[in-house]
């Protein structure tokens, strides 16, 4: 089984709405959140394994800045950005995150669950 990871650098509501959205949600593989701000040193961790997508969640630039400092603790796995609206980035410093998706939680978030469907069958 593969595992999809939910980090954010602290606990927001932003988080909270995508781990209610994806608990609600059948995927081929199982949900790890971890720890706000554990910094991926949390013992789940240990599971990690190269095909793993892991979600980022941010709300502003400083979580942006605090995610880079740790990048060499994710920057092998598939990731997937998420914030709160696109008022939100106020530049392109996510961009040194190197998500393969980027989701704004208030719109349309069919493009996130297509593209974790289409991921863990390839992996099944």
């Amino acid at each position: 089984m593969h595992n999809l990871f939910v980090y954010a650098p602290h606990d927001s509501a932003t988080l909270r709405r995508v781990n209610m959205l994806l608990r609600n949600v059948h995927l081929l593989a199982r949900l790890v959140i971890l720890p706000p701000g554990s910094q991926f040193k949390a013992a789940a961790c240990l599971d990690l394994r190269s095909n793993d997508i892991i979600i980022l969640v941010i709300e502003n630039d400083a979580d942006i800045d605090h995610l880079l400092e740790l990048i060499d603790e994710y920057q092998n796995f598939r990731i997937i950005l998420v914030v709160p609206n696109s008022d939100m980035l106020s530049s392109n410093k996510h961009q040194l995150l190197t998500p393969r998706l980027l989701i704004y939680l208030d719109s349309n978030l069919d493009g996130l669950f297509q593209y974790l469907n289409k991921a863990f069958k390839l992996f099944s």
